[in-house]
């Protein structure tokens, strides 16, 4: 059961994730009143969740393998590591901390379709943090570059997902354009978003998942998601 830890004389956010048997990253997302792990105070009370399995990466390894050999997604691994930007990228001795079953909250596991983890609410400003664990979970379901995703959708929408862009073609998060890829969208997605001012809200997970699809596809097409 998780429980609270009042801070004493000598404690770091370190040695208490040490004693607790949880990783750093862990204690950070159950506390997000701290800003600089270096600077906790004497009677803080931190809220400890409870410890999950880790994993130490040995030579060889890979994220993805090491979800399917502990029978968890991807995408659940990625949720319990929020410190981990690229999957392709971790290093021999990196400590994984291991989701177990109902430890990983639903609106963090890889979307399917749109599963709520944002609401598409039309012209809501979403932000960088709220739509960051379903950019990561996106690339990694279809082996996109998460940050490469972050910055379209930054020069595209600035994070709104917008009903109608200021063109007057261009939709959500990403732009869909009434005479680009919304029709190609629409195919994938099975949904008929309409054109203009008629247009419905796209629900941010399928936005998200079909710009990591068509980045992937990109990418092993022209070796960029640029060309």
């Amino acid at each position: 059961m998780a429980t609270t830890y009042t801070v004493k004389g000598g404690d770091t956010v370190s040695a208490i994730a040490a004693q607790s048997g949880v990783t750093i990253e862990a204690i950070k997302s159950a506390n997000p009143q701290i800003t600089d792990i270096d600077r906790i105070e004497v009677g803080q009370q931190l809220f400890i969740p409870d410890a999950s399995p880790v994993h130490v990466v040995v030579a060889g390894e890979t994220l993805s393998q090491i979800a399917e050999d502990s029978a968890v997604s991807l995408a659940e691994v990625l949720a319990a590591n929020p410190e981990i930007v690229d999957p392709d990228r971790i290093e021999v001795g990196q400590r994984i901390a291991m989701p177990t079953a109902g430890s990983v909250p639903p609106a963090r596991v890889r979307p399917q379709t749109d599963t709520g983890e944002v609401a598409g609410t039309p012209d809501l400003v979403i932000g960088f943090p709220t739509l960051w664990p379903v950019i990561r979970a996106a690339a990694a379901e279809f082996r996109a570059d998460g940050q490469v995703m972050a910055g379209i959708v930054q020069q595209e929408s600035g994070f709104k997902n917008y009903l109608v862009h200021h063109d007057g073609t261009g939709h959500g998060l990403i732009g869909l354009d009434d005479h680009g890829l919304l029709p190609a969208f629409e195919v994938w997605a099975g949904m008929a978003v309409g054109r203009g001012a008629a247009a419905l809200s796209i629900p941010p997970g399928l936005q998200m998942r079909f710009l990591a699809k068509t980045i992937a596809e990109l990418t092993v097409r022209h070796g960029n998601a640029f060309a």
